[in-house]
């Protein structure tokens, strides 16, 4: 008879119920969200990603443009003239971008050309000649409009050095401070003067004699480049810090993170970080294995095992200690507060209370430990977790379930990743108060329970799809492989999404 009822219940009626340590696993694994704990470490960017963004920069779908005031020029006085605000328009190739060293870039400009439109130029002057000891005074007095000059210098060398910034957000911060470039080649198109006829010639050979003097090549396409360069910079970096802080917030984080680019090399940039806790600029970290070739990542986590592992298990233990689950929001658990058949077999001490009347779970994590191969590029993450469920009836503390269990993390092709369930374990705790008080039974059927459960949420949720991991607006990576150097630091590699 007995088991004729045990086999009843486990094959109709105990495949129904995800008990316990199976609401609780299926919580914990699945939805994360908490208070975020103290982590750093470095991540190492390509600098050829860094090189193709500036280049990119440089590279305007449209040309730059802008004003310079006629009265800030510095008007030759051999022929003195009168002009109006000049606009301008920069136009050059795609540039080429070289780390010369960790505090310098070097950028070359192709074929940079500029264009100057002088919309007015009046002239209202007296000339003085001599002729045959005669003193002669000739009054000129002139307009001419619309004129067009481009400039085009062969190759333009611009030097970028990183300099010391005071509460910089990035501590990252690059001037451009050398510039050097061919001589322009300066070429006028034809326009008219008023009253004079030739005017226009000699206004032609005074601009090409004093062209240099003015110094517009320099000073305005310096200015221009150390802006576009200093924006670009601070936008890559922004719109990183801003992706990662939007994906904490996803998870209702209280997040509060620092970034500082360290160092810039012909291989990678290494920018340092650290969630809710101070930067340790002058930190060693290991180097990167040499099994580790910079260019087959997209981007490299490098952190502590320990502080990655600690970062995990209080973010879950954070998370767990706000989250009551009430019998009633699961299907399965509220009917076996509801059949004294399923109860009798399985929870004797749920008889004495009445039908159908609510418990509430608080679940908790005791303890986790993360095992991944050492000094080899890995998929797989061994996790052994120990977590705990407290019953809770009637407010009153009534059994707690301790409960181990271990999932090998499988990252697949794509992005999906495999941890189904073994070993899963439970052993029941009782409260010696609610024991004293309700003189109830303390058998369970953990076993039983262990069995269910391993095997219902291997079936449903031990393969998930990750969402990708935003760097940017439009860069997206997502799990490479990790290198576990000699049991001591993860070298996490993340690989674009074309």
């Amino acid at each position: 008879m007995i088991m004729y009822n045990v086999n009843f219940i486990s094959v109709s009626e105990m495949k129904k119920i995800r008990l316990l340590t199976t609401f609780f696993v299926s919580f914990l694994l699945i939805s994360i969200s908490a208070v975020a704990q103290q982590l750093s470490g470095e991540v190492y960017y390509p600098t050829s990603r860094l090189k193709a963004d500036i280049s990119s920069a440089l590279s305007p779908a449209k040309p730059f443009s802008g004003v310079i005031s006629g009265s800030s020029l510095n008007i030759p006085v051999g022929f003195p003239f009168v002009i109006d605000d000049v606009s301008f328009q920069y136009l050059w190739q795609m540039p080429e971008v070289a780390i010369q060293d960790e505090t310098n870039i070097n950028i070359s400009v192709k074929s940079a050309q500029i264009l100057f439109v002088v919309p007015h130029l009046s002239i209202d002057t007296t000339i003085v000649k001599y002729i045959d000891g005669a003193v002669i005074n000739i009054k000129v007095k002139s307009e001419c409009s619309n004129i067009k000059m481009v400039a085009t210098s062969n190759q333009v060398n611009l030097k970028l050095s990183r300099v010391q910034t005071t509460g910089s957000l990035f501590d990252l911060a690059l001037e451009a401070q050398q510039l050097q470039y061919d001589k322009p080649n300066l070429e006028i198109a034809s326009f008219e003067c008023s009253n004079i006829q030739g005017l226009e010639d000699v206004i032609k050979e005074n601009i090409f004699e004093n062209f240099n003097q003015l110094d517009l090549y320099n000073n305005v396409f310096l200015q221009k480049l150390n802006i576009v360069v200093q924006d670009k910079i601070h936008e890559v970096l922004s719109t990183i810090d801003q992706s990662v802080q939007e994906s904490f917030n996803k998870f209702k984080l209280n997040l509060n993170q620092k970034i500082r680019v360290k160092s810039i090399a012909s291989d990678k940039v290494i920018i340092q970080f650290a969630f809710n806790k101070e930067l340790n600029k002058d930190a060693v970290v290991d180097e990167i294995p040499s099994q580790i070739n910079s260019g087959t990542y997209g981007v490299m986590f490098n952190v502590k095992k320990d502080d990655l592992v600690t970062f995990i298990k209080q973010l879950l233990k954070s998370k767990l200690e706000s989250v009551q689950i009430s019998s009633k929001q699961i299907k399965a658990f509220d009917k076996l507060t509801k059949s004294r058949v399923q109860q009798f077999f399985v929870w004797p001490a749920l008889m004495k209370r009445k039908k159908g009347q609510e418990l509430v779970l608080r679940p908790t994590v005791e303890n986790l430990n993360l095992a991944v191969q050492s000094n080899t590029f890995s998929k797989v993450l061994q996790t052994q977790i120990n977590t705990g469920l407290w019953a809770i009836d009637e407010n009153k503390p009534m059994v707690y379930f301790k409960s181990n269990f271990v999932s090998n993390i499988t990252f697949l092709n794509g992005s999906e990743t495999s941890f189904p369930i073994t070993g899963l374990k439970t052993k029941a705790q009782w409260d010696a108060d609610y024991l004293k008080e309700k003189r109830c039974s303390k058998r369970i059927a953990t076993s039983i329970i262990d069995t269910i459960g391993q095997a219902v949420f291997n079936q449903n949720w031990a393969k998930q799809n990750l969402n990708a991991i935003i760097l940017g607006q439009t860069q997206q990576y997502r799990f490479k492989d990790v290198f576990n150097l000699q049991n001591k630091t993860l070298f996490i590699r993340l690989e674009s999404l074309k």
